[in-house]
């Protein structure tokens, strides 16, 4: 290689490495809700669950140098606090976005062994972040498989933190 190109290589990497960036929402913990799938093309039947007082949640992001989301964490005390979880911080790698008709991009993750993620994105903003707690996989008296979990609903997320 030769000096030049060495030089223009890393002048690049490190323009392409200031569009990565890291973004910080901040909002509630709207709902607690218990929830139950039958089968496998089910919709899932919940029914409000107590919720305690710490109700706050930070949804972080992490793009890569092209803008695509990377990473997510989300922390919040209020599954620490009701017992479902005994992490109040939790993250993982997003992958490939699907397209909801109401046009905003949604984005599932597997935080760890019983707790997976969606977080709902429009432009700009995110939407929203449902958290999936206490995964139970069982079945019924006719067989068929049933799941239960715990569902909380981040909402009125607002950017409080912007690093590119």
């Amino acid at each position: 290689m030769t000096r030049s190109f060495l030089i223009a290589l890393l002048l690049g990497l490190s323009a392409q490495s200031a569009f990565a960036g890291h973004f910080i929402f901040r909002g509630k913990i709207a709902s607690r809700e218990t929830c139950l799938d039958q089968g496998v093309f089910s919709s899932s039947k919940c029914s409000p669950a107590a919720l305690g007082k710490k109700r706050d949640c930070t949804v972080s992001l992490t793009t890569d140098y092209r803008g695509n989301l990377r990473s997510i964490q989300i922390a919040s005390p209020a599954w620490v606090e009701t017992g479902d979880h005994r992490k109040e911080s939790l993250s993982g790698s997003l992958t490939s976005p699907y397209l909801y008709k109401d046009d905003f991009v949604a984005y599932i993750t597997k935080l760890d062994q019983e707790t997976s993620a969606e977080v709902k994105i429009s432009g700009t903003r995110v939407l929203g972040a449902y958290i999936y707690t206490n995964h139970v996989q069982s079945r019924n008296a006719k067989k068929a498989a049933t799941r239960t979990f715990n569902q909380y609903f981040c909402t009125n997320l607002s950017l409080v933190k912007q690093a590119l």
